[in-house]
């Protein structure tokens, strides 16, 4: 069953979007064509005359917004300034790609925003929670709880419900076992298409099931090694007592 094409858009951003946890862009601090715009928790970087620009109050309005939202969902303290570069197309942020990269150590992230790129609709918001985690919860252990994270706090979702795309994979048996996803050796395995959307969903249902506070402790708690230990004694059930409940959950979604 081929996927809807706001959904394939989507997840081709998501995937794209690669969070990189270095310093930042090595041509940052050649590249001077910038116009500047600071707010209260960014500093924007747009190139003159572009779409960016044009839509600089509605990017800045969504990516406040985003900001609390993140703090609020998860009750982090932080309180850092995130720059933000925004690019004019694939080409002019160095790549074949719409989407971004996250460079949590000097908060900052790097996106594409065109019309034929989303709009205003931007990798940012995703970008952005990992620079937010990764300052606020430390290191994540596993790409199931990084991406899974950063796209389940995003307020656009993938097309239609995250655990619709649940729902779908399990009634077409194509629902991997978490304990697949929890591997980050074994993580590229399996398509984007669902590795991602099966983490929000799972993630999300955590969330919302179980507070914010154990997902806090899970994210830098765990790792592939000691994800169900861990998982465990943050929630006091194994990990594939969960997975049963949220499968149910989503069959009756």
């Amino acid at each position: 069953m081929r996927l809807p094409r706001l959904a394939v858009f989507c997840l081709v951003l998501l995937i794209t979007a690669s969070c990189k946890n270095i310093f930042g862009p090595k041509n940052f601090e050649k590249d001077l064509n910038w116009n500047i715009r600071e707010r209260q928790h960014f500093i924007f970087y747009v190139r003159s005359n572009s779409f960016a620009e044009q839509n600089i109050d509605t990017l800045i309005q969504i990516l406040e917004s985003h900001y609390a939202y993140v703090l609020n969902t998860l009750e982090l303290n932080y309180s850092g300034i995130i720059s933000v570069y925004i690019y004019n197309s694939p080409e002019d942020i160095g790549t074949e790609y719409c989407g971004g990269s996250a460079y949590p150590r000097t908060e900052t992230v790097k996106v594409v925003c065109s019309p034929i790129c989303g709009g205003v609709s931007t990798a940012a918001p995703h970008e952005i929670v990992h620079v937010i985690a990764k300052n606020a919860l430390g290191e994540p252990g596993t790409f199931f709880l990084n991406e899974g994270l950063a796209v389940a706090l995003e307020e656009t979702r993938l097309g239609m419900h995250l655990h619709d795309w649940t729902k779908k994979f399990i009634e077409e048996k194509r629902l991997p076992s978490l304990n697949t996803l929890i591997d980050n050796s074994r993580w590229f395995d399996i398509v984007y298409e669902i590795s991602y959307p099966v983490s929000v969903s799972f993630v999300n249902y955590l969330i919302n099931m179980y507070g914010a506070y154990n997902i806090k402790e899970l994210f830098y708690r765990a790792n592939s090694s000691n994800f169900l230990k861990e998982f465990q004694d943050i929630y006091g059930k194994s990990l594939e007592g969960v997975e049963a409940e949220w499968k149910t959950y989503c069959l009756n979604w």
